[in-house]
């Protein structure tokens, strides 16, 4: 049986890569991304982003969803109460960050091209 600060320690070890933090921050900002606009918005490629995704899901931070071809990932709605307060005290630590400002700023233009753009649900804009 494993210890009980298990749980406790793999939640954490799962907020230190930046860019899963970044995802974080931006999902509790702007509220659910698929993995494409996670890709356009931090500029990483589709394994790094899903991988790094996974780790949170596996973690319990995200919940995620499939529509199509499409995954979609949020803030889980099950989060302990420690979970959400480490969330918001790290969004009120950067929420005025102009890292966060820009992210989210490229993720209303993505999502707005996404909605204009005529595809296939098997192919994906080139919205860069």
């Amino acid at each position: 049986m494993p210890h009980p600060l298990t749980n406790l320690a793999e939640s954490f070890k799962a907020l230190s890569e930046p860019l899963r933090v970044r995802l974080l921050l931006l999902m509790l900002h702007a509220g659910e991304m698929c993995v494409h606009e996670c890709m356009l918005v931090t500029k990483h490629p589709q394994s790094t982003v899903s991988r790094h995704l996974g780790a949170l899901y596996k973690s319990g931070w995200l919940e995620r969803r499939r529509q199509g071809v499409w995954i979609y990932y949020s803030l889980s709605g099950s989060l302990a109460d420690w979970k959400q307060q480490c969330i918001q005290g790290l969004f009120s630590t950067h929420c005025e960050d102009e890292w966060l400002a820009q992210d989210t700023k490229k993720l209303r233009k993505i999502r707005h091209q996404l909605a204009t753009v005529p595809y296939a649900t098997d192919t994906v804009p080139d919205v860069g």
